[in-house]
This record gives structure tokens, C-alpha cells and sequence, in this order.
């Protein structure tokens, strides 16, 4: 991709005048494959939940990630997350014979891990697909982000 190219995109043209490289045809070159990856995820995002941004360090463009207006609590990491699960909680999640053995254990890792200072073992969830795996976990994972703890909801097409 050339450098006319690139400046097409206007966050790339703004980073680029901003931090006068118009000229500079080495950092042009030195980092073109960075500035590369920065269009392509400006067109087609890599995280659903985070903007990619460009910064100039050690005069190397870098690429960062900031949560975009989706992402709201500060103890949550999300990747691919529906925004829908944002705002789930225990008492959305519709049971049956089997749905509630998962509900129950999600439950109580909630109530051990608040009660551990230490290392607390994790919970895995495993069926077919639809049965409501991720909505538990998010579920889980706002109960105890709106207890002070970090979480991450990582949905694996969020990576691919």
C-alpha cells in the first residue's frame, strides 16, 4: 500500500500532519507494515469492543486499543461481547432440568470467589451451541465486575 493510499484514511492523515512525518519519507518506510495494519483494522475492525489508535513512541507509530462508548464499566474487558449481555444478571437466565445444574454452579463460583483472598479454581462451561453458555458466563462475569473485580468476556470470533 503507498503512501497516497494510506493518507486516504483521515485518522492516519490526521496522526501524520499532527506529528509533521508528511515528509518523512523513512518513517514511511520504517513503518509501513504498522501503518498497514492500522487502515485495515479502521476498515475492518479486529475487537468489536475497541477502536485501534495510532500513537507515535520512540518515533515508531504504534497501534492501541481504547474501548469505544459500548464498553462501560471500568472492571470489564470485552471482546466481542453482545451488547445485550451487557446488562444480564442471574435472574434473566430462563432454566430447565439441565440449564439449572449451570446456573447453580455459576452461582456459587460467584459466592467463593467473593468469599477467597487467594487462588480460586475457574468454572468451564461446555454444551452445544444456543444452549446459553456465553449468556451465563456474561451474566457471571457482571456480577462480579459490579463487586470490584476485573473480568474478561472473550468470545473466540471476537479473535479470529
Amino acid at each position: 500500500m503507498n503512501k497516497k493510499h494510506l493518507l486516504t484514511l483521515p485518522e492516519l492523515n490526521k496522526f501524520i500532519v499532527e506529528n509533521d512525518l508528511m515528509d518523512n519519507d523513512r518513517f514511511f518506510s520504517d513503518n509501513s507494515s504498522v501503518l498497514e495494519d492500522f487502515y485495515d483494522q479502521k476498515k475492518h475492525p479486529l475487537f468489536p469492543d475497541y477502536r485501534p489508535v495510532l500513537r507515535l513512541v520512540d518515533g515508531k507509530a504504534e497501534i492501541f486499543y481504547e474501548a469505544d462508548s459500548k464498553t462501560h464499566d471500568v472492571n470489564q474487558f470485552r471482546i466481542g461481547e453482545p451488547e445485550d449481555f451487557f446488562d444480564l444478571n442471574f435472574g434473566k437466565f430462563d432454566t430447565d432440568e439441565y440449564r439449572n445444574e449451570a446456573l447453580i454452579a455459576a452461582v456459587e463460583f460467584v459466592r467463593e470467589y467473593k468469599k477467597n483472598t487467594g487462588f480460586v479454581k475457574g468454572i468451564y462451561l461446555w454444551g452445544n451451541f444456543g444452549v446459553g453458555k456465553s449468556y451465563l458466563m456474561a451474566a457471571l462475569l457482571n456480577e462480579l465486575s459490579s463487586q470490584g473485580v476485573q473480568t474478561a468476556f472473550v468470545n473466540m470470533t471476537g479473535l479470529i
